[in-house]
């Protein structure tokens, strides 16, 4: 079949199956399909590819999820912006422990980076609009051949957005494997709007210890808040199990408030000016206007789950608006 006509007989069915949902829209953006949500409190484009969000907007503000104009829409490219999943690993395989390399059949040159999640179709399962005002958007990924030489292991990832005045995402893994346990690192890689880089930090991670990509991998630890006047990329985790939340992304004109659950990493990362000149999809002067803090479970923080057990990690997004 025709690539255009497949599309948009998928389009015509998701706006048939999903008729009753007076807060949803569904488009077509090159290769990819996605939902846009609109309701009295908030806005965001979701795509079925990856379940990656591309913008969340609460309703009477700036954007809070970047995305950059130059994506490219094509099936099976990972989008640089908004919320890709990284999963069941993050960064390159080969950074990730031997349990998780060793359920990879696939060798590391050619496994994806950050996972497979990002790059595969989902299913939509759930949109429905919440008696609070809220609108629930609820994707499915399950192993299939296209991901079995990649991960050793049956397994069930839910994606559930809830769009309002604030953001919520959870992402559930369920091992729904006979016997093997289910070894992984993850992330929610969330691409952050900012006024102004040059005039930003983040707080909330004083004395915690962190990876320097920059430097070798060096473990080093965090003294008050992180500046970012130039290249950052760092991963903070604690081994405490207890987590890392509230982390605030401070600006002029608002803050962006970060909390998380299931989640002892997070990364910051920006790539400023050289970096910006190599990456696709990607304006030069991109880096101005994004920052990624990603709620994660990454590096040491590997997440095993036993046949039938179930890991979330979810984060909730609200802007503080100051005087």
């Amino acid at each position: 079949m025709n690539k255009d006509i497949e599309l948009d007989s998928q389009l015509s069915a998701l706006k048939s199956r999903f008729q009753g949902c007076t807060d949803a829209t569904f488009f077509r953006r090159g290769d990819l399909l996605g939902i846009s949500i609109q309701n009295a409190d908030g806005a965001a484009d979701i795509l079925l590819q990856g379940a990656q969000l591309l913008e969340f907007t609460p309703r009477g503000e700036d954007r809070v999820i970047w995305c950059s104009d130059a994506v490219a829409y094509e099936k099976g490219v990972p989008l640089r912006g908004g919320v890709p999943i990284c999963w069941p690993w993050f960064g390159p395989l080969a950074n990730n422990v031997a349990a998780i390399q060793n359920q990879c059949g696939v060798p590391e040159t050619s496994a994806p980076q950050h996972g497979f999640a990002r790059n595969l179709s989902w299913e939509l399962l759930r949109v429905e609009s919440l008696a609070d005002g809220r609108t629930v958007v609820e994707l499915q990924l399950t192993d299939s051949m296209a991901t079995q030489a990649m991960l050793d292991c049956a397994f069930q990832l839910l994606m559930r957005f809830e769009i309002g005045r604030q953001l919520g995402m959870v992402l559930t893994a369920k091992n729904t494997d006979i016997e093997s346990t289910m070894h992984f690192t993850s992330a929610l890689h969330s691409y952050f709007a900012v006024s102004d880089i040059h005039a930003t930090d983040v707080l909330g991670l004083d004395s915690v210890a962190y990876v320097d990509s920059l430097d070798g991998g060096a473990i080093k630890t965090q003294s008050g808040a992180v500046p970012i006047a130039s290249e950052v990329d760092r991963i903070y985790f604690v081994e405490s199990g207890e987590g890392l939340t509230p982390v605030v992304i401070r600006m002029p004109v608002r803050d962006i408030k970060i909390e998380s659950k299931g989640s002892d990493s997070a990364i910051v990362w920006n790539p400023w000016v050289e970096k910006s000149r190599s990456l696709s999809q990607f304006h030069d002067t991109d880096y101005q206007h994004m920052l990624c803090v990603e709620t994660a479970n990454a590096f040491q923080n590997v997440i095993s789950l036993a046949p039938g057990e179930s890991h979330a990690l979810s984060v909730r997004v609200s802007t503080m608006p100051k005087q």
